[in-house]
């Protein structure tokens, strides 16, 4: 399962993002990664999750030769309490989804893709959470669905814990087992060696936000992240603003040994 943790020292906290997409159950079947330390910044890593940009030259093996070569503007929606945000492919977009086929080739790779349940997508929905929670919905004609899902959580500064599952109705038997858990694993080792080559892993020095269409989904997340960064330094200042200023009692051992009568 997955353990969300508050480690603040209020009582009062917000309850977990909770979906049914991240649920087992019947007709379903889910897998879980190995717990993975990667080296990079949690912002770094929460960014890749959310870039699918970055899929046609990251995921050679396993998503890109099959992605498509345009990205279409996005259609995002931020929760009003900037705790997360929605997206899709907007509407209007003339090369969004649906798709043919997610997968191209020649007859061999076909077979093995209808095998596999991997038809046309006709829709696809992420959803991110404050906290590094990140899911990804892919629904099929055939109605079946593929949920991949990133939790990611600072081990420090300069380093993130990485935690991968995925969820499907889509090929629950034993061929789409053994497709799944090598697809999983490679899918995090690629993502493993893109943040962990990036030119810049100090969370202070961050690229300069920009305003292409790619980035609508990162922009959306800096603003919520930067947000309860500043949110956490006002409440830490107003904390140390109530405790007021800290007085110290020095302890004199000399007077005291004189006052009882002590000495050499």
């Amino acid at each position: 399962g997955v353990g969300w943790i508050w480690p603040g020292a209020s009582q009062t906290y917000l309850s977990p993002p909770r979906y049914d997409e991240w649920e087992h159950g019947p007709g379903r079947s889910r897998s879980f990664e190995r717990p993975r330390l990667w080296r990079s910044s949690f912002v770094n890593a929460v960014e890749n999750a959310i870039d699918t940009t970055h899929i046609p030259f990251v995921h050679r093996r396993t998503l890109g030769a099959d992605s498509r070569a345009l990205y279409p503007k996005q259609d995002i929606v931020v929760d009003a309490d900037l705790r997360g945000f929605s997206g899709r492919d907007d509407a209007d977009s003339p090369w969004g989804t649906s798709r043919e086929s997610p997968v191209n080739g020649g007859v061999g790779r076909r077979v093995a893709a209808a095998m596999l349940g991997l038809t046309s997508v006709e829709n696809e929905y992420y959803r991110f959470d404050l906290g590094g929670s990140l899911f990804y919905k892919a629904t099929y004609r055939t109605g079946r669905w593929d949920v991949l899902i990133a939790h990611s959580t600072p081990a420090d500064t300069e380093n993130t814990w990485f935690f991968g599952i995925s969820n499907r109705t889509r090929a629950v038997h034993w061929a789409g087992e053994r497709f799944q858990r090598w697809f999983g694993r490679t899918l995090c080792e690629e993502d493993e060696r893109e943040v962990s080559t990036m030119l810049s892993n100090d969370p202070n020095e961050l690229p300069s936000p920009v305003s292409v269409v790619g980035d609508e989904p990162l922009l959306a997340f800096r603003r919520i992240h930067q947000h309860h960064l500043q949110l956490q330094a006002r409440r830490e200042q107003e904390s140390e603003r109530k405790a007021g200023p800290v007085k110290l009692t020095i302890f004199d051992e000399s007077r005291s040994d004189s006052a009882r009568g002590g000495g050499h």
